[in-house]
């Protein structure tokens, strides 16, 4: 942005996550190839880790070579690449969750879940643009000032990598993974495809869900897309807004970690409803603000206040919504087919969010902002009144509502006992 690049060029680097919509055409593999010595789960976190991490360290050499000669497809293409090896691991932790916890403690898998990704904000974004800044190191790091930050990009991926490396040999070498499911194996890759695709559309229930996760946040993409870009292009300093997203982080702890205490199974459709409404608050107000601030009508410690009030009930309402959908995917994951299943919903719902992102960038150079800020909130409206009744239905219905799989020996399937087990936890 500080290299006043075009709408253009963000549509192209908006490709770069599409490896996370597209997940769901590799989890099947995941259920079928890998090295039973090594571990189901293993066999897919150890490669990617590896090379993602090579990738990361060879292009902390080239990224302000590239940035400076405006090299977006090359950026491109090497953050593709390395999204896409994340997104591989990504897959076999989904599942590997599982086995790593109880099930009545899959709601705190959850929410250990996004505590990692606001954790991997913090150190991605936040300590780049701080430690990258020479004036806030200055002012709160050197004892005397300097010209050189403490922190670079090229250092950051450097260290990125090398740690991606470190943490990979040693669960390479000194985590055992252990399978507490008795899967049987499927004959062909087709067999658990056509359950994924076929099984997921013939199933109604299933159906209506991936329709609501595609579309549920694309009404707010047209302001979210935009905000930082208006700001920075504006002149706020990036350095300023990473340090005014600090102070919602503690909020975002506190309701990942109490909120699931107070989840009733069962009611997870309703408070994804109920926080959507929501949500316009901080999306109304966030464009408020942003147009206010173009038009010089607020200083820089007004936007500074509503920056950090809208941003801290917005992404505290992210933090909620996120973890109901995390607990109503488990609840409702096909339990012979729960990798693939969890997976296959996780893609359309970043699929969903990547498109309509890409679609808003490609369209500012015709449409003004604000118009398709309000195009989006229309948009989004509508979608929740029509689809709010038949799918709040799915809050009453049970597991095998929302089954995937036939009874066939070729696929995958759940011993009894887990099954049973599981059983008895949703009923009580």
């Amino acid at each position: 942005m500080e290299k006043k690049i075009s709408t253009n060029d963000l549509g192209i680097l908006s490709f770069i996550p599409y490896p996370f919509s597209f997940k769901f055409l590799i989890a099947p593999l995941t259920d079928i190839y890998f090295f039973k010595k090594f571990g189901r789960k293993k066999s897919y976190v150890v490669p990617s880790q590896y090379i993602a991490g090579i990738v990361t360290i060879i292009f902390s050499f080239k990224v302000e070579q590239l940035i400076e000669e405006r090299q977006v497809v090359a950026i491109t293409i090497i953050g593709f690449l390395i999204v896409f090896c994340i997104s591989i691991q990504d897959i076999a932790l989904d599942s590997w969750l599982v086995t790593l916890v109880r099930p009545e403690n899959y709601v705190w898998g959850g929410a250990c879940f996004y505590l990692a990704i606001y954790s991997g904000g913090l150190i991605g974004f936040n300590m780049v643009i701080h430690f990258g800044d020479v004036e806030f190191c200055n002012k709160y790091i050197y004892s005397t000032p300097q010209t050189t930050p403490l922190l670079t990009l090229p250092t950051f991926l450097a260290i990125f990598g090398a740690s991606i490396l470190i943490i990979t040999f040693i669960l390479h070498f000194f985590k055992t993974e252990k399978s507490a499911l008795e899967l049987k194996q499927p004959k062909s890759v087709r067999d658990i495809y056509q359950a994924m695709v076929c099984g997921s559309f013939r199933n109604k229930n299933v159906l209506l869900f991936l329709v609501f996760v595609f579309f549920h946040y694309s009404g707010f993409m047209a302001h979210e897309s935009t905000e930082t870009f208006r700001l920075v292009t504006k002149g706020l300093k990036k350095e300023t807004i990473s340090e005014l997203s600090l102070y919602s982080l503690p909020f975002q702890i506190i309701v990942a970690l109490t909120f699931p205490n107070f989840v009733k199974l069962g009611s997870e459709i309703k408070i994804m409803l109920v926080l959507l409404l929501l949500l316009f608050i901080p999306s109304v107000g966030g464009l408020y603000m942003v147009n206010q601030y173009e038009n010089d009508q607020l200083t820089q410690s007004e936007l500074a206040w509503y920056y950090v009030t809208i941003s801290t009930i917005g992404t505290s309402l992210g933090v909620i919504l996120g973890i109901a959908y995390q607990v109503f995917g488990t609840r409702a994951a096909d339990l012979r087919a729960t990798s693939t299943y969890i997976t296959f919903q996780n893609a359309i719902n970043n699929l969903g969010k990547a498109t309509s992102k890409s679609l808003v960038l490609f369209s500012l150079d015709i449409i003004p902002v604000n118009t398709l800020c309000y195009i989006g909130y229309a948009v989004q409206m509508s979608f929740i009144i029509l689809i709010s009744k038949p799918l709040l239905r799915l809050d009453g219905l049970q597991r095998e509502d929302f089954k995937i799989t036939d009874d066939d020996e070729n696929l995958p399937s759940t011993s009894p006992s887990l099954e049973e087990e599981e059983r008895k936890r949703m009923l009580t």
